[in-house]
């Protein structure tokens, strides 16, 4: 129910009308405020609102990324499969955001995120190493119900100053999903004789 519910809600999110762009989500003042904005939306399934809260020009560089997969003929296969869209120019519409969302989304889903999540109660946040002034890493762990044992180990969320204040660093790694997108297309050459 919740994996539909979650689909239902991003399929919707990716064919609403009208762009936002990421500076239009209420300014995060602290590190700690965007990563924790960032990881509820993350663990209630709005995973729009999750890449809006990147910073613009990470956003940018995924998109960059998957450009020219994009491009070489695999756009209506990643257009259907990856973000449910009925063709390659409703994928080429999408704003960097959606593009990323998309991808999180399709991610997050395979690999059973949202089962995990459908546990989960909350974030606690534990402390925050900075790295200059533009950095800060943010300590946190998912809280799971009072009658669970809770997570001894935690994890880390990058974020970075942003024209909003702060912004998540990224949404996200999406190596492994555009490996499997380029592995078809790579040419294979017979091992040569020593």
């Amino acid at each position: 129910m919740l994996l539909q519910h979650v689909i239902l809600q991003v399929s919707s999110g990716l064919w609403t009308a009208g762009i936002l762009a990421a500076q239009a989500l209420p300014s995060q003042a602290t590190p700690e405020a965007s990563a924790r904005s960032s990881l509820e939306a993350i663990r209630s399934g709005d995973f729009l609102t999750a890449a809006r809260l990147v910073h613009p020009a990470r956003l940018r560089q995924t998109r960059i990324m998957f450009d020219s997969v994009i491009r070489n003929g695999q756009a209506t296969y990643i257009a259907q499969r990856i973000f449910q869209l009925p063709d390659s120019q409703s994928l080429l519409a999408l704003d960097d955001a959606r593009f990323t969302a998309g991808l999180f989304r399709f991610n997050f889903l395979l690999s059973g995120g949202d089962r995990y999540m459908a546990t989960y109660r909350g974030v606690e946040i534990v402390g925050t190493a900075r790295q200059g002034a533009d950095t800060a890493h943010i300590v946190y762990r998912y809280l799971l119900p009072p009658d669970s044992v809770q997570f001894e180990s935690y994890n880390v969320s990058t974020e970075v100053r942003c024209p909003a204040g702060w912004c998540s660093g990224i949404l996200g790694g999406f190596h492994g999903l555009l490996h499997s997108l380029v592995a078809p297309m790579r040419q294979v050459y017979p091992p040569t004789k020593p």
